[in-house]
């Protein structure tokens, strides 16, 4: 889902020639001279950082990215089973156990991640593992704030480029916690999944600029990369389509946001982004929008709690532009249609319950945009189903299939066509009642 035309690297490599160029000046007016080192740390060139340490990537990164943290950071080679507990301890403190089950319900439900046994009712793939795997092949460090602690595996040296840049990533992390408000900006929404994705591209894009600049100065030190261990690729090919999208979408859109943020005022204005995070995956496909003034903010659309017909809600979420051009790409195979039919949104959310049923909600930029995301979406939810097109499905700003075993119904809510509602239910009766609840909100 990652595309660059050619016109766009080009522009990338003589941008990043001027700031390497840049940075390397600035680089040499603040280096200290090896004499005046060992004066401060009173004691000769045993003290002096050796290549390739965490010390001397640290204060590269430091020089690149033109900032310095608050105060010293700690820097633990840890044992990689005990790395990866205290990965797989954050991730189950953002999603506990029952929250984890009923995502992951939600996510096959709409059908955001296929599960060929779902008909059993529960959802056969394991979120809790995907989860830590994906993190652990991507980031592979993790950082303690209270302690200031960055801790990297004991076994992988850092003088390996795949190692060094996980390193330098968690680095670059390290510092922007030092941002004010950063620490609390950055914290993942559980219920909001677009908006955690796109503060994750804001950090990651943050981290990815520097270890393009790191490795075009230093002219990739330390050889090729080796290939990934059979059991990196496992945590990473073993997870959902879906999940592993949104793993990596930070590291190609999140850079191109941070790249041209750059561009628009230095790495000021990349430090002041972390005071207004973007809220939308559409402000990294589309940075025009965080740059616009006012700047653009998504629509809060909002349903109601509780049952229907004594039936519970299991999840409620936003999927955003990138959410839906996943959906599209699960449901149709065709990513350019994805791109499309997702292209206008400014906002939406979903929620699913117990029995399988669920509705979305999306506002749109204006009709045209709308009533493109209609038809794909009508074209999706058929095939899904495996129901036939009957043209008595068409009604006047509306469209209602009913099939044995399934019903759904969309329609346009106002004047203005440029909010959709989505009903999907295995009964007419629930489908009525679902329609008659969300209708009592408005």
């Amino acid at each position: 889902l990652a595309t660059t035309t050619a016109e766009e690297l080009r522009e990338q490599v003589t941008f990043l020639k001027q700031e390497l160029e840049k940075a390397r000046d600035e680089n040499k007016a603040q280096m200290k001279t090896e004499s005046q080192l060992q004066e401060e740390l009173g004691s000769g060139g045993s003290d002096t950082p050796q290549p390739d340490s965490a010390q001397s990537i640290s204060e590269s990164v430091y020089g690149y990215r033109q900032r310095a943290p608050i105060e010293p950071f700690v820097f633990q080679p840890t044992p990689r089973k005990a790395l990866v507990d205290a990965i797989a301890a954050d991730v189950r403190a953002t999603y506990p156990p029952d929250e984890m089950e009923r995502r992951m319900f939600a996510l096959v439900t709409i059908g955001f991640v296929f599960d060929p046994e779902f008909d059993s009712g529960k959802p056969t793939f394991n979120m809790d593992e995907s989860l830590v795997g994906l993190r652990t092949n991507q980031e592979g460090f993790y950082y303690d704030p209270p302690t200031r602690t960055l801790k990297y595996p004991n076994d992988a040296p850092l003088g390996n480029p795949g190692e060094r840049g996980k390193f330098i990533e968690g680095v670059v992390r390290a510092l922007a916690r030092d941002l004010p408000d950063a620490e609390e900006n950055l914290v993942v929404v559980p219920s909001n999944a677009d908006r955690t994705v796109a503060r994750r591209s804001l950090e990651i894009g943050d981290a990815t600029q520097v270890k393009i600049r790191y490795n075009l100065m230093e002219q990739f030190s330390g050889g090729v990369a080796p290939p990934p261990s059979p059991e990196s690729q496992q945590q990473f090919y073993g997870a959902p389509i879906y999940l592993r999208e949104l793993a990596l979408f930070p590291y190609f859109h999140g850079s191109r946001f941070v790249e041209i943020l750059q561009k628009d005022g230095g790495w000021e204005r990349v430090d002041s982004a972390y005071g207004r995070v973007p809220t939308s995956s559409a402000e990294i496909l589309h940075p025009e929008l965080y740059l616009a003034d006012p700047p653009f903010v998504p629509v809060e659309v909002s349903l109601p709690d509780g049952p229907v017909l004594d039936v519970g809600q299991v999840w409620s979420d936003t999927a955003g532009e990138l959410g839906l051009r996943l959906f599209f790409t699960m449901a149709r195979s065709e990513p350019k249609v994805g791109e499309k039919a997702a292209e206008g949104w400014t906002g939406d959310r979903y929620a699913v319950f117990k029995n399988g049923a669920y509705v979305w909600e999306l506002t749109w930029a204006d009709p045209n945009e709308a009533s493109e995301f209609f038809m794909e979406m009508r074209e999706a939810l058929l095939r899904r189903y495996q129901i036939p097109f009957d043209k008595v499905f068409v009604q006047a700003g509306a469209f209602v299939a009913e099939a044995e075993g399934r019903v759904i119904r969309m329609r346009y809510l106002g004047d203005d066509k440029t909010r959709i509602q989505v009903v999907v239910a295995e009964d007419k009766g629930f489908a009525d009642a679902l329609e008659a609840k969300l209708e009592e909100r408005r």
